[in-house]
């Protein structure tokens, strides 16, 4: 199963509000514009029907999928999403074969993190019940 469908199936579970949209661009303030692999966000009014960027304070989670750009995803990227406020972002690292979790973003940096193996369930640190099912890439 593709990571898009796990964070899918999983939101319509437990956070039916919420949108899963992958390769979109999210708009926050300062240009920092952003086209990201995967986020789920919160719609709100007009916003549901959204076609256009993603505003950036309607965002819960943004998941970059990396092969090889592992660099700027853990590097500058990591900080601009921190420092836009994003309250949680993953990195799947498809060559070492783990998905990077961070949250609690603070001066440019998240001061949580946790490596997840892919195969493992990957849960969301601040969309509760929100978990990952990864056992498809782990094959």
């Amino acid at each position: 199963m593709h990571m898009t469908q796990a964070l899918l199936e999983s939101v319509r579970r437990t956070m039916p509000e919420l949108k899963v949209t992958d390769e979109v661009t999210i708009r926050f303030g300062g240009g920092f514009q952003p086209t990201v692999d995967i986020v789920i966000w919160a719609p709100e009014g007009d916003a549901a029907a959204l076609d256009g960027p993603v505003p950036g304070a309607l965002v819960k989670l943004v998941v970059e999928v990396s092969d090889a750009t592992i660099g700027d995803d853990l590097g500058d990227k990591l900080a601009a999403y921190a420092r836009a406020g994003v309250p949680e972002y993953w990195v799947v690292d498809v060559k070492a074969r783990v998905i990077f979790r961070h949250s609690e973003p603070a001066d440019g940096h998240y001061r949580g993190r946790k490596a997840v193996s892919f195969g493992e369930p990957v849960a969301s640190f601040t969309l509760t019940g929100v978990i990952a099912d990864t056992a498809a890439l782990a094959r």
